[in-house]
């Protein structure tokens, strides 16, 4: 059979056609069925030879993002992955050869890791209505209905913002890695069941903002154009406190607010042309949050004197006193001076100095009353064991006022008993006493163990802090 040339040509198009719709129809069908749709995204990198008559092999390296991880990487775009241990990060490197005055673009397409998925927000919230829900017939219910109600801002706020840059993938990277400490402070807080059954308060680092605006700063920027003769467009960069994020910038005047990771903090960023010898004045107005609020100084005060009380009224807390009742005036010293600062009147810089030594002053308060609270575990664990073997030597003392097993026997039968049923008590009886030796002790073994577990996590907690 004989195809014309022209017909074959049409055929071989149309294949081709149909294989192309065919396959990619084929990975529409693969990607949905599969669940785990990542949208990519991709890092574009230049090489280039400035030379003008000889070729080069140009050595390309570039770190990725910290966030970045081995299994992230979709396509290395015909590069390697290494790991520098010194930086603690993964970099691509490669060699890519170039003629003269030539230029190459790799695409190296990694996964969109820098975003909260629908599903960990929905986990979230749903974790805070079953907290609120469990607290609605105490006397907590309107203290975690406020909490929820700040809680719930700041998520629906930090969603917001990673909408706001969704065609933006700087920005949004930036403020993802702005809000990271946050998201996990409500993972935090959250999860704490202390925390929302009121026996333990927040510090000041992860204490959650209210819908209002209390007290206010103003930071004062001043500029000016140092050419006399001719406008000039000037790029401005002013670093804002380390506190500070982007929420709590009331009134930025026009300045974008961006986040810069190398130095763990947000900075105001504008470009603006100024005429000859121009000035501008900005006042950017902040909220105060270099404060500690007396209700929590109130809670931990109340919560450092309900333990000393309980330790000072057992009998097995004598021992201990005089250490707890050291603590105990440390933690209301620390207290006073937060208060006694706070009342100054100061400049910013100042109330913001402040700040750091009352914050510092806080944190060593927190470490003390877990101290204070330790002690209270040791007295209430001693407490405990003693009552554990009072049950067990009333026990015994029970059996020996039976005087013998006739007795024992006359007592529970009525009658007297044989040779080998006499041995079977016997050994009930001390089979008895060592299951339950072995229990009391398998249950102070455990409980030891825990309290060791405990204080070598907060000792990691104290270590990784300094």
């Amino acid at each position: 059979m004989i195809i014309p040339m022209n017909f074959k040509k049409s055929m071989c198009k149309s294949s081709r056609l149909f294989f192309l719709l065919f396959g990619l129809t084929a990975w529409i069908i693969c990607v949905i069925s599969s669940g785990n749709v990542y949208a990519g995204l991709f890092i574009k990198l230049v090489a280039v030879n400035a030379s003008a008559d000889q070729s080069k092999d140009y050595q390309l390296k570039y770190y990725l993002p910290k966030e970045l991880k081995p299994e992230d990487v979709l396509d290395l775009g015909g590069m390697e992955i290494d790991y520098d241990i010194d930086k603690q990060s993964y970099f691509v490197y490669g060699t890519i050869p170039l003629e003269p005055k030539e230029s190459k673009t790799i695409s190296v397409e990694v996964k969109d890791v820098w975003k909260i998925s629908n599903k960990t927000v929905e986990a979230i919230k749903k974790q805070i209505d079953e907290n609120v829900t469990r607290l609605q017939s105490t006397d907590r219910a309107e203290a975690a209905n406020t909490l929820k109600e700040g809680l719930m801002k700041n998520l629906n706020k930090i969603v917001a913002q990673q909408e706001n840059y969704s065609e933006n993938i700087e920005r949004r990277i930036e403020e993802y890695r702005a809000n990271a400490q946050q998201l996990n402070e409500i993972k935090d807080t959250v999860s704490s069941v202390e925390y929302w059954d009121g026996q333990k308060v927040s510090s000041p680092k992860t204490s959650i903002t209210s819908d209002k605006v209390g007290k206010t700063v103003k930071l004062v920027i001043d500029v000016e154009n140092p050419n006399k003769d001719a406008a000039k467009v000037i790029t401005q960069k002013h670093y804002l406190p380390k506190e500070i994020r982007a929420e709590d910038v009331i009134d930025s005047q026009g300045f974008d607010i961006r986040y810069d990771e190398e130095k763990q903090q947000s900075y105001l960023s504008k470009e603006e042309e100024f005429q000859p010898g121009e000035s501008k004045h900005y006042e950017i107005q902040i909220k105060d949050i270099w404060h500690i609020p007396n209700e929590n100084l109130e809670n931990m005060q109340q919560r450092a004197q309900s333990t000393f009380a309980e330790i000072e009224k057992s009998e097995f807390g004598k021992e201990y006193l005089n250490n707890a009742d050291g603590l105990l005036g440390e933690i209301k010293k620390n207290l006073g001076d937060i208060q006694t600062l706070q009342k100054e009147k100061k400049t910013m810089k100042q109330h913001i100095g402040a700040f750091r030594v009352n914050q510092e002053r806080y944190g060593n308060t927190e470490a003390d009353i877990d101290r204070l609270e330790r002690i209270l575990a040791m007295v209430r664990q001693k407490r405990l064991e003693q009552l554990e073997k009072s049950r067990v030597k009333n026990i015994l003392q029970k059996l020996k006022s039976l005087k013998g097993i006739e007795q024992i026997s006359k007592a529970v039968f009525g009658q007297k008993i044989s040779v080998s049923t006499t041995w079977k008590i016997i050994w009930g009886t001390l089979i008895f006493i060592a299951i339950f030796t072995a229990i009391h002790f398998i249950t102070w073994w455990q409980r030891s163990q825990a309290a060791k577990l405990k204080e070598l996590e907060k000792a990691k907690a104290a270590a990784a802090k300094a």
